[in-house]
């Protein structure tokens, strides 16, 4: 099972909060991606995911 937690809390100004709005965005779509290629290519292994996808996301970010 793939399980990844995050929990922060900030007061941040206006700026910073649509900054940080687009980079959760950006890692939501990934982590939509990523889970559904899982769940149709039957892929549980997270070492086989990152080989993957680490390329293509490492230089389209």
């Amino acid at each position: 099972m793939l399980c990844r937690a995050v929990a922060v809390e900030l007061e941040v100004t206006r700026e910073l909060n649509k900054l940080l709005y687009s980079v959760e965005s950006a890692y939501l779509g990934i982590v939509r991606e990523v889970t559904e290629y899982a769940v149709a290519n039957n892929v549980t292994s997270a070492t086989q995911l990152q080989g993957l996808f680490y390329s293509k996301y490492r230089s389209e970010y």
